[in-house]
């Protein structure tokens, strides 16, 4: 049923299970209005598979896609995200250097087959174990409240910290081998002179 009121088309509002607008073959697939204001949401076989709104997407079905790496990523409570490092999308920028102090471990598994959606190889993987990075600093996973995956920026940062840091443990063992060579320098042209 349509009404168009002040040159506007507008339907009913529907439900999941009868989206306002669906088809004849397909009647619990469409879209609809979920009852908040400035939302709409896309129903496929009576379940909502999309919710779009003022503040994003929301895609609830989504199985662990943590995708941090690429351009568009959809986080673990199904929302979608854009992944950008430009300094215009950031604030309260400041070093942290102490993401040198944070233990990386590396290990060899292999997945449960009761925590993937496909039945994949079974086969070793290597990476890291997301409870024992979320124990030293939640902010390396992707869920705060419970570990379900690390965050592939923040192993980075931690990377790079730790190599900063080694370069400036680098750089002070250079000055100090040079002020020591140069005292030996100093030690010996006294000793010849003498």
């Amino acid at each position: 049923v349509f009404d168009i009121v002040a040159a506007q088309m507008r339907a009913v509002n529907g439900t999941v299970s009868v989206p306002a607008y669906s088809f004849i073959s397909d009647v619990d697939t469409g879209i609809y209005w979920p009852g908040t204001s400035n939302q709409i949401a896309i129903a496929v076989g009576g379940v909502q598979e999309l919710l779009l709104g003022t503040t994003g997407f929301f895609v609830p079905n989504v199985w662990s896609s943590n995708i941090t790496t690429s351009a568009v990523f959809v986080d673990s409570s199904g929302r979608i995200g854009r992944n950008t490092s430009a300094r215009r999308t950031k604030k309260n920028i400041t070093a942290a250097p102490y993401l040198a102090d944070i233990k990386l471990q590396p290990v060899r598994y292999k997945v449960k087959k009761s925590e993937t959606n496909h039945d994949g190889p079974d086969r070793f993987m290597y990476s890291f174990v997301a409870d024992d990075l979320w124990e030293q600093d939640p902010l390396l996973t992707v869920n705060l409240a419970e570990p379900d995956d690390f965050q592939e920026r923040a192993v980075l940062a931690v990377l790079a910290a730790k190599d900063n840091a080694r370069s400036e443990e680098i750089a002070q063992l250079r000055n100090a081998l040079g002020d020591a060579l140069q005292r030996i320098d100093n030690l010996e042209s006294r000793l010849a002179a003498a």
